[in-house]
Parts: structure tokens; C-alpha cells; sequence
């Protein structure tokens, strides 16, 4: 990977910014504001019962599936046709900063940005609908539950899997011109087979009990975690071999 200024690297982040900055504002803000308009309109249809822990985090894994897999799906805006990839690629600036930009704006920066917004909205309604209804039992929310996943090697294996709804559609932005999510999705889903096949075989297989769950999933976690490097290494090679 080529040397990487931190000048360049902010001139980018400075044009993007100018190019984008309305649609940046109105999303966020209609995702704020939907959500809590949402959420409201469900506690009060259901008379102000509060959801319990795993409905709210059912909620947030459905907008981070649909969420991550769209705004990752449009990084390298500028590969969508021919003449926009040319002038793209002339853009003064090196692939490692092109590369390193589009990483930091869709994958790590909606990391942060999307579950700090949907726990802020979450229990900035929570607390709201109870204050006008002090019958409603909202306790707030937090991501963090002893129950939930307890096995640390299937919490593991469950992060890298959320990561890959970014890394896949990331590297179908860089390798398809046209429709990425589309044919990202296409690949997905043949992909998804194959790997539900590998984990039924797994399952057949594996006759150990509860105990030695924790060692079950091992391979499994690592096997994520070494598909995520993978495809974000590609999608790095991919990106290079254009500016050829």
C-alpha cells in the first residue's frame, strides 16, 4: 500500500463533504426523526407496553441489514460509468487514500454513527413516551446483554457476520460498475448456500455437548473474521488493478 498524506486524505473528506452535504443532513435527520415517530406509533398502538430487550435489538438488526448493505453499496460513487471512473481515477490522489477514504466514511464511520443514533432515538423515546405516560415501564436500552450470545466465540462470530453486510457490498461496489447491490446480492445468495450446506455438514458432525460449545465455535469466529480481511483485501486489489 502506497505512502498516505493526511492532506490529500482531507481535501477528499472536504470535497465530499461540499458535494454532499444536504443529503448527508436530510438522512440523518428523516432516519432520526422516522425512528422516533415510529417507535412512538408502536408503543401507543400498543398502549405503552414496553418492548422487551430482544425486540428492540430485533428492530436494530433489521436497520443496521438494510442500512449497512445500501450505504456500502454506493462507496466509490465515481466508478459508475466510464466517464465518471476516468475522472475519479485522475482524481490527485493516491488509491491507498481513495481506498482509505471510502473504508473510513462506509464501514467505520456507519459503525459508529448508526448504532450511537439508533441507541440515542431508542431511549430518547423511551424516556419521552414515559414522561407523558408515566405507566409505560421503559427502563432504557443498551446493546450490552449478559444473556444474549453468551457463548464469546458465537459473539464474535455474530459481529464479523454483521460486518460482512459492509465488507461484501463494499467489494461489489469496487468490482461491478452497474448495480452492485444487485449482483452483490446475487453472489450472496449462492454464497449463503454453499455455507449453510458447510454448516449443516458441521452440525451433523460435531457430537459434543453443551460444554464444549465454547471450542465448537472457534473455527467457525476465525473463519469470519479471516473472511472480512479477505474481502476488504480484495476489494483494496480490485480498486488498484482500475487504476491500471
Amino acid at each position: 500500500m502506497s505512502a498516505i498524506s493526511t492532506k490529500r486524505l482531507g481535501l477528499l473528506t472536504r470535497q465530499y463533504w461540499v458535494y454532499n452535504k444536504k443529503l448527508i443532513l436530510l438522512s440523518l435527520g428523516g432516519f432520526t426523526t422516522g425512528l422516533f415517530v415510529f417507535l412512538y406509533g408502536v408503543h401507543t398502538i400498543t398502549n405503552f407496553t414496553p418492548w422487551r430487550w430482544n425486540e428492540g435489538f430485533a428492530l436494530f438488526a433489521f436497520l443496521f441489514t438494510i442500512l449497512s448493505v445500501a450505504y456500502a453499496g454506493f462507496a466509490f460513487p465515481g466508478l459508475r460509468t466510464k466517464e465518471k471512473a476516468h475522472s475519479y481515477l485522475m482524481v490527485p490522489a493516491t488509491i491507498s487514500e481513495k481506498y482509505l477514504f471510502e473504508f473510513l466514511n462506509r464501514i467505520i464511520l456507519f459503525l459508529i454513527v448508526m448504532p450511537l443514533l439508533y441507541w440515542l432515538v431508542y431511549n430518547l423515546e423511551g424516556y419521552w413516551a414515559r414522561m407523558l405516560h408515566p405507566e409505560f415501564g421503559f427502563a432504557g436500552f443498551s446493546y450490552f446483554q449478559k444473556e444474549a450470545l453468551g457463548n464469546p466465540w458465537l459473539k464474535v462470530m455474530s459481529m464479523f457476520q454483521g460486518l460482512l453486510l459492509l465488507t461484501a457490498p463494499f467489494l461489489g461496489a469496487v468490482v461491478y460498475r452497474r448495480y452492485p447491490i444487485v449482483k452483490t446480492f446475487l453472489w450472496a445468495i449462492l454464497i449463503s448456500v454453499v455455507h449453510m450446506i458447510l454448516a449443516y455438514i458441521w452440525q451433523r458432525n460435531f457430537h459434543g455437548g453443551f460444554e464444549s460449545l465454547n471450542n465448537s465455535m472457534i473455527l467457525p469466529a476465525l473463519y469470519m473474521v479471516l473472511i472480512n480481511i479477505g474481502v476488504l483485501t480484495l476489494s483494496y486489489f480490485k480498486l488498484k488493478a482500475k487504476q491500471v
